[in-house]
Parts: C-alpha cells; sequence; structure tokens
C-alpha cells in the first residue's frame, strides 16, 4: 500500500486511524514549509517518531522530569562509553537501579506524543506512506549505537496505537477545545473522503525492507543535553531566584526545565514541560526570540506574560531577565528568570549570554558528529 496527498485536504486523525485500523508496517513522510517529519508503523502501532525540529536526549528527559540526578546520568553515559557492546542509555539506568523500566517506557511514550502532537499542527504539506516489511522486533538492539544521544530518536518495542496517542494528546487540551475537535474530527469522518493518489503498487514488492537506520539518519536536528541544560540552569541560579528553560519551535516555546518554583497544588512534580506559551503572541520569549540577545527589565504587560507569571505563582516582578541560545541563526532555547518573591535587583547578565552561546556551540559540534558519521556510513555502504 502506498498512499500520497497533500494535508490540507486530508485531516492527519483520520490519516492515522486509518493507517492502524490497516495494521500495516511502513513510513509516513510529512512535508511542511520548514520542516519534515516521519512516523514508522509496525503493524499498525507506532514505533518511532522524528522531526526536523530541534528534540531533547533521553538524559535530559530524565533529568527534567527529575527521574535521575545528574550523578546517576553521568555513571550511566560512562557505563555506556566503557562497555563492550553497544548498548542503550535507558537499559544501562534500569540495569543500574536508578530507574524503574515502567519510568524508561513512560517517558518515551511521552516524546513520542509531543512529535505526533507537532504534525496535528501542519495543515499545509505533503504527505506519503510507504508500507514495507519489518520484523517483529526490528532493529531495537542492531540500532543502539544510532539512538544514543540523538534528538527524538526513542524506538518503541512494543509500540503506540495511534488512537491512544490522539487520546492522550486530547485529554491535555482544555476540557471546551477538546469538545470542539471531537465535534470537528467527527464531521470529517462523516464527510467522504478527499482523493488520495495511489502509489503504483497496492502491495509492496516480495522482500522489499527499509532500515531503520536508514530512517532515522535523516533527521539530523540539534539536541538539547542534560549536560547543556543543566549548565544554563545551574549558572542562572546564580542570578535569580527562579527560572524556567524553554524550548523554541515555530508554534511556540514548551518548558524543559526550572528552579525555584514550586508545584501548583495538585500538580505533578514536573508541571513546567506542561508549560507551553504561543508563538504568535507578544511574550518576552517571543521578544528574546526576535532580540537574539539578553535581555534585562521590567516586564511588559502583555496576554502571554501575565499567564506566564500566573502559571508560575503569581506576582508581578520589578525586573526579569531573559536570553536565547542561538544554533544556526535559530533561537533553540529561551531562559525566563526573576526574583519574587523577594523582587531582589537583578545583577549582570553578560556571562549567562557567554553560558548560553557555550551550550550553542556544543550543540552545534554534536549535531556536525552525526552528520560526519552519517557520511561515513554511507560511504561504507556504497564500497
Amino acid at each position: 500500500m502506498q498512499l500520497a496527498g497533500k494535508l490540507d485536504k486530508y485531516d492527519f486523525t483520520h490519516l492515522l486511524f486509518m493507517l492502524a485500523s490497516s495494521g500495516k508496517s511502513g513510513k509516513l513522510t510529512l512535508t511542511e514549509y520548514g520542516g519534515q517529519g516521519v512516523i514508522v508503523f509496525r503493524q499498525g502501532q507506532i514505533i518511532y517518531a522524528a522531526s526536523s525540529s530541534p528534540r531533547e536526549t533521553l538524559g535530559n528527559m530524565l533529568l527534567c522530569n527529575g527521574l535521575i540526578g545528574e550523578e546517576q546520568l553521568k555513571q550511566g553515559l560512562e557505563a555506556q562509553r566503557d562497555s563492550a557492546e553497544e548498548r542503550r542509555l535507558g537499559a544501562i539506568l534500569v540495569e543500574l537501579g536508578f530507574l524503574r523500566q515502567e519510568e524508561l517506557e513512560k517517558v518515551m511514550a511521552a516524546q513520542t506524543e509531543k512529535v505526533v502532537s507537532e504534525f496535528l499542527g501542519w495543515h499545509t504539506g505533503f504527505f506519503r506512506f510507504e508500507e514495507f516489511e519489518l520484523p517483529d522486533q526490528g532493529e531495537v538492539e542492531v540500532d543502539a549505537r544510532l539512538l544514543q544521544g540523538r534528538p527524538g530518536n526513542l524506538l518503541l518495542s512494543d509500540g503506540l496505537p495511534p488512537e491512544q496517542v490522539l487520546r492522550d494528546l486530547a485529554h491535555k487540551l482544555d476540557a471546551a477545545s477538546a469538545e470542539q475537535a471531537e465535534e470537528t474530527r467527527g464531521a470529517q469522518a462523516r464527510e467522504a473522503r478527499p482523493e488520495v493518489e495511489a502509489g503504483p503498487a497496492a502491495v509492496p514488492e516480495a522482500g522489499r525492507f527499509e532500515s531503520l537506520k536508514s530512517i532515522m539518519v535523516e533527521f539530523h536536528s540539534p539536541a538539547f543535553t542534560g549536560e547543556g541544560t543543566l549548565m544554563i540552569l545551574n549558572y542562572a541560579q546564580r542570578l535569580v531566584g527562579r527560572g524556567v528553560l524553554f524550548a523554541v519551535s515555530r508554534t511556540g516555546s514548551r518548558g524543559l526545565g526550572q528552579f525555584g518554583i514550586e508545584p501548583p497544588e495538585g500538580s505533578s512534580p514536573n508541571f513546567i514541560r506542561d508549560l507551553t506559551l504561543p508563538g504568535g503572541e507578544r511574550s518576552i520569549i517571543t521578544e528574546v526570540i526576535a532580540r537574539k540577545s539578553a535581555f534585562v527589565g521590567p516586564l511588559e504587560e502583555t496576554p502571554t506574560n501575565q499567564l506566564l507569571l500566573r502559571k508560575l505563582g503569581g506576582g508581578w516582578p520589578d525586573s526579569v531577565v531573559a536570553a536565547p541560545l542561538i544554533v544556526g541563526g535559530q533561537v533553540l532555547l529561551a531562559f525566563y528568570g526573576d526574583n519574587l518573591p523577594e523582587n531582589d535587583p537583578i545583577g549582570p547578565v553578560d556571562e549567562l549570554d557567554v553560558v548560553m552561546i557555550h551550550a550553542a556551540l556544543a550543540m552545534e559540534k554534536s549535531l556536525l558528529a552525526k552528520r560526519v558519521e552519517h557520511l561515513e556510513d554511507l560511504r561504507r555502504q556504497s564500497s
């Protein structure tokens, strides 16, 4: 089975449900202006999802979720480096007793959902599904080296049902928005399907197999590592009493980590990772994205800034600090900090800019190393 079409004529949720019900194995490729994405299915289950947007490494996700500490991550990475065979970091951390298997699986599933949620906002561009054979266990062990430290490259052994992914995402929406979305999807499902271009062959060529590794190397995007995130947050604690580090995307900014902020009553300790700020509305984050340099001064009273302060516990600071992390001319991370509730003055932030530059250089170096590795793999395959 091979399908292709335009995203503006074919509902993405309908497409996922159709692929799930087909029970097929294959690759769904998505392209939009400025972005690319891929979802890999094994017998209708999602086992892998990635996009060209910057992603977090597993170590960073575990750190920011408070599931492991900095020293535990260091020990896990050292054990991985010293291992005679290629091993995945998550398995090592579980073996060392630093992490439970169910915690690891929950984090990996949540990251896959985040990637899929990004595609829900793609209303233009194109999609193509190509069916191919995939063993029951795929290349989970074979490509362990490839998965380490790569943004979004979290391969799920058992897979996620697409309907479960969409249901979990819907539950995170505001109740009214979720209800409206369900009504819209229901109306679209009742309508006649838009025309979809069929590939030349309804049945895949016998024995056709596409390597998961070849799919994964298509997406060389910067990775947010635990070391880089901690470097920024640890230094920022010298300047302010509380702060939030945001991951920046085309659609908005999402919390990665924080310090000095008590979770709201009834919230989980990692509540900051559910904090999102829209990219199309004026805020302190969109301001530093436009400036591409650090800012210290009074916070402008905009709706999004008011939302930010409410989420952080209320109050209004006399002065705030914000700074961007820039890779390849694009702002990928942004830090926000203030001194509430004491409201003490904020000191010089020149060194925070330097810390951001060091973290950006580390990301660029890692990205370059991945590209060189990919070229070497291609050279070996052709020789």
